[in-house]
């Protein structure tokens, strides 16, 4: 009902997923399932205010530039970074896998102010574009 409203006052509408576990994200999760464009990064916003086609120069781009990226990183921060890709996304999940915990937070700092990491809900990482790497290296 509300994307046919929005369409009939000439409005865009788009919908950021939520925690799937929450109850608050149904609506959005609802949208989603009709067709409403998903919002991922604010590229999704501009390609739906601007109808571009849905982010295939400016992603292609990103992903170059992330891979650019990714490729000066010391090997053992684009190890953690595959690993927190993974889903090792906490400093003990990474000790886990084997990574000392005095690296492994050097390592999640290093990515943070390289702007490859972010810190998410419950001290988890995440990724802020996708790993690009080939195959994981070794610690």
């Amino acid at each position: 009902m509300l994307p046919r409203f929005a369409r009939d006052l000439g409005r865009a509408v788009v919908a950021v997923p939520g925690r799937v576990t929450s109850t608050a994200s149904r609506g959005t999760h609802s949208l989603i399932c009709e067709g409403v464009p998903m919002v991922r990064d604010a590229q999704d916003v501009l390609d739906t205010l601007y109808a571009t086609a849905p982010g295939a120069k400016a992603r292609s781009a990103r992903q170059a530039s992330a891979a650019r990226s990714v490729s000066r990183l010391a090997p053992l921060a684009r190890r953690v970074l595959e690993l927190v890709a993974s889903g090792a996304d906490t400093p003990d999940r990474l000790v886990e896998k084997g990574v000392p915990l005095a690296t492994a937070l050097t390592a999640l700092t290093e990515l943070e102010l390289a702007a490859e990491l972010v810190r998410g809900d419950g001290g988890r990482y995440v990724p802020c574009a996708p790993c690009t790497s080939a195959a994981p290296s070794r610690l």
